[in-house]
């Protein structure tokens, strides 16, 4: 029998689903249990790893997502699961000056973010 490689969405997902059942950590225990539904994430790193992980788990709640990294093509596939729920923003972390106007155009697409 022939193993599949794991992805880095699928290592981010078990890695995260260790983290939120692990009852030492009590921000973890409190997005455990709490729900998400139409509530507003943005997510830096989305594009893969733990930032997917936790992308998939959000729009599985129900979240408005904010998707961002620096790969454009791999948000528009986490994207994909459901356009109407999310709003892609790449950008490179060290492009201060794109910073502004990017958390405006955050801010304004639901009118709230969750802090």
């Amino acid at each position: 029998a022939t193993v599949k490689p794991e992805t880095d969405s699928r290592r981010g997902y078990r890695l995260l689903s260790m983290v939120l059942r692990d009852a030492r950590c009590p921000l973890a225990m409190e997005i455990f249990v709490m729900s998400f539904a139409s509530k507003v994430v943005w997510i830096t790193g989305a594009s893969s790893g733990i930032g997917e992980a936790l992308a998939n788990a959000f729009l599985a709640q129900g979240a408005e997502v904010i998707l961002s990294g620096r790969r454009a093509d791999a948000l528009e596939a986490v994207a994909a699961q459901a356009p109407e729920r999310t709003l892609v923003l790449p950008f490179e972390t060290t492009e201060y000056d794109r910073l502004p106007a990017l958390v405006e155009q955050a801010w304004n697409w639901r009118g709230a973010l969750m802090c």
